[in-house]
């Protein structure tokens, strides 16, 4: 069973109930279809620090991120949420390029996948 968690965008708690993630999850559809025989436990769901933080020194980001690596997550899939006009969110490709290193897949879809130039 792998463990995972969700990583979404913070500006889409403007105009998002996160139940398409939670519902792809549950029902292993989409981006989830490929735990349907393994299964699959949802560890987190986090929202980023938004946009205007200095990446390099968010010790709060970085908290969560070793929180995720503590908590044994194995997969963190990215929120369609973490594109914006096309591309993927800058924060969420150096978030990727940290969880790589960390030996943490990336998956760049939920309930959606990712459209990003």
């Amino acid at each position: 069973m792998k463990k995972i968690a969700i990583f979404n965008c913070v500006m889409a708690n403007e105009r998002c109930t996160s139940s398409g993630c939670f519902k792809a999850f549950n029902n292993k559809e989409a981006a989830f279809e490929r735990y349907a025989e393994e299964g699959a436990e949802l560890m987190a769901f986090v929202r980023c620090n938004d946009c205007g933080h200095d990446w390099d020194n968010d010790e709060n980001l970085a908290k969560k991120i070793d929180r995720l690596k503590d908590i044994g997550v194995e997969v963190v899939h990215f929120g369609a949420c973490t594109i914006h006009n096309g591309k993927e969110c800058k924060f969420i490709t150096r978030l990727g390029e940290k969880f790589n290193e960390m030996g943490i897949e990336i998956v760049r879809g939920t309930h959606r996948t990712h459209r990003a130039n």
